[in-house]
């Protein structure tokens, strides 16, 4: 069975390879092991980061995907943020590789053809 800090390690080093900021792995891995949602203002003070530079870096995870977003009440909504799954994580990239492979494939396949036509 692969430890839990082994595949937090892979995960940030995935993250690493493919261009994300140093801020968003610490921010993931953060919510990864608390195993509960945190708003943008404990993830600050845990992590010792501006509320401004979490806020962003939060919205580019949301984005991507990456972080679940919850809606509390109590006497004013307030935000929560929980990692998605290093699997869950694992499948959302991977897939977003394939579609852009897929994507460079047709665009060659397209360019090949326009050379190809020009040429004859």
């Amino acid at each position: 069975m692969v430890k839990k800090e082994n595949v937090l390690d892979i995960v940030n080093s995935f993250f690493d390879k493919i261009g994300f900021q140093s801020t968003e792995s610490k921010i993931y891995t953060l919510l990864i092991e608390k195993k509960r949602s945190l708003s943008i203002r404990e993830i600050s003070e845990e992590l010792g980061l501006s509320v401004r530079t979490v806020r962003e870096r939060v919205r580019v995870l949301c984005k991507k995907s990456l972080l679940k977003r919850e809606i509390v009440e109590k006497k004013w909504l307030e935000y929560r943020y929980r990692a998605k799954s290093p699997k869950e994580v694992w499948t959302i990239i991977k897939k977003r590789m394939e579609n852009a492979i897929d994507e460079i494939d047709t665009e060659i396949d397209r360019t090949k053809d326009e050379v190809e036509g020009a040429v004859k």
